[in-house]
């Protein structure tokens, strides 16, 4: 492909050359050395014309020797008058096409042609310097580098890297298109583009990948292993910002926190909490539950989020229950610790929850917020009204009943509530039988039984259904506490329209 022109030839001028210095023109400067072509168009343009005009020699043969044949054969002296006439061939036989950058196959003669003209308009192509090609890559590297970098949505980084090799060739061509011709070597600029674009989206890897690694060693810390697992591969499932669904949360407290850490000195107070947590916590980890935090003694914590889980109920009740199982199991190292017969008592709600990274742009948490949160909260105070370690409410029951042992302990309306909601203890999880189920059942159809005649107001009958109770399970803290209460209402009746709903006046 000539791209080239040779102004000499072995010591000798070349046809270009000797023809500009034969009609006394000055040659450029740069005509003394080789410069590269300046051409003017295809040998063939799309509309069927030659950039440059051709003659066929035999008419002109025919007119030289028969000048009155000139007419007859298209040609006139006027045609040639004040031109520059190349004689060349066109034909392949003659081996003299060549290849331009403008047509795939181009006649020598032309060649020479556009050699002419561009010395004497003065114009070939002008390659840009050293300094100019290197700033046209470093900017095209950096537009790269930051397109790349800066977005956070994939596709956006390759776009940006397009458009950034888009616009060097672009420029490029609108530089070779414009009437002074420049020429930028491409090889440089494409090769710092694609470097550096490689090196970017190596970069961001590296860099997203450690955020990620972070990020998720953070919800390990609140997150069981399996739901952590789960967001790593399928990120998109923790979703910034707040959004609405059903959901379980549970709420747990130390029996008597108080006064136990008024009797202990702090640092025996921190290393008894700090075990008793790190055990409860695992519980709800366990049952890939998401820990919100710890609130002193108190545990809060959720289900269905950040990934959804058709099960969230029963989750909740599981661990809520292997909570009193491990409990149970710690007693003698609590006990070292200086806090024997350690209880904890939980409370568990389901219903519709706003979640998500909520709080101040200086500091937010991953946490839930509603009504139903406040339930849950509820829930656990209320315990100690019944006596009892578990309470769930009704929407909960309702979802878990053929899958755990539920006894309806009273209707209750906590404060800061007007409508009344059925409360059920969680006894234990169904499991087709075993030692102690049997007993379990008694306990709940025993005790619902006498809670009918309660509401009905036959104190006596149901006195002495509790009491008989009371005799076989003398430790069931519901029976004692309902005892307690119909004593009361004995002396101090509520009247015929008492609908039987007990008031809370504490939380």
């Amino acid at each position: 492909m000539v791209r080239t022109y040779k102004s000499e030839v072995h010591g000798t001028p070349s046809l270009a050359y000797r023809t500009v210095q034969a009609l006394n023109v000055p040659p450029p400067a740069w005509a003394g050395s080789s410069f590269r072509l300046h051409y003017f168009g295809p040998n063939k343009r799309p509309d069927g014309g030659n950039t440059y005009r051709y003659v066929p020699a035999y008419p002109v043969f025919i007119a030289a020797q028969s000048p009155a044949r000139a007419a007859s054969l298209g040609l006139s002296p006027e045609m040639f008058k004040g031109k520059i006439v190349l004689i060349g061939g066109t034909a392949l036989g003659i081996y003299d096409p060549k290849s331009s950058p403008v047509s795939k196959i181009y006649p020598g003669v032309e060649v020479q042609a556009t050699a002419i003209d561009d010395l004497l308009t003065g114009q070939y192509v002008r390659p840009l310097g050293a300094l100019q090609s290197a700033a046209t890559a470093l900017a095209a590297a950096l537009v790269a580098a930051f397109g790349v970098i800066l977005p956070r949505r994939v596709t956006l980084k390759v776009a940006f890297a397009f458009l950034a090799a888009a616009a060097l060739i672009g420029t490029a061509i609108a530089l070779f298109v414009a009437h002074d011709i420049r020429w930028l070597p491409m090889a440089s600029p494409l090769f710092a583009l694609l470097l550096t674009t490689v090196g970017a989206f190596a970069w961001t890897y590296l860099r997203e990948d450690r955020q990620r690694r972070l990020v998720l060693k953070a919800l390990t810390q609140y997150l069981s292993p399996e739901v952590a697992a789960e967001i790593e591969r399928d990120p998109a499932a923790l979703r910034l910002g707040g959004q609405r669904r059903d959901m379980t949360v549970m709420f747990t407290d130390i029996q008597g926190f108080t006064d136990l850490s008024e009797s202990m000195e702090s640092e025996r107070l921190s290393e008894m909490l700090n075990f008793y947590l790190g055990e409860m916590s695992a519980q709800v980890l366990d049952n890939n539950g998401t820990l919100d935090k710890y609130i002193g003694d108190a545990i809060m914590s959720f289900w269905n989020a950040p990934l959804r889980q058709e099960d969230h109920a029963a989750l909740a009740c599981r661990a809520a229950l292997a909570m009193k199982r491990r409990e149970a199991e710690i007693q003698p190292e609590l006990a070292n610790m200086g806090a024997p017969g350690l209880l904890t008592r939980i409370g568990i709600n389901t219903g519709p929850m706003f979640f998500g990274n909520l709080g101040a742009p200086q500091k937010f948490n991953y946490t839930v917020l509603g009504d139903s949160v406040n339930l849950g909260s509820r829930l656990e105070g209320a315990n100690k009204f019944y006596g009892s370690r578990i309470l769930v409410a009704e929407s909960t029951a309702i979802l878990v009943k053929d899958r755990f042992i539920l006894r309806q302990l009273d209707l209750l309306r906590v404060k800061g509530k007007l409508k009344p909601l059925a409360v059920f203890e969680l006894l234990a999880e169904r499991q087709g039988g075993g030692d102690g189920v049997d007993d379990l059942h008694l306990r709940v159809s025993r005790y619902e039984e006498a809670l009918a005649l309660y509401r009905a107001q036959k104190w006596d009958d149901a006195r002495a259904e509790l009491e008989d109770l009371q005799k076989r399970f003398p430790d069931d803290g519901p029976t004692a506490a309902l005892i307690k209460r119909i004593a009361k209402l004995r002396h101090d009746p509520p009247g015929a329209d008492w609908d039987g709903v007990y008031v809370a006046k504490d939380k």
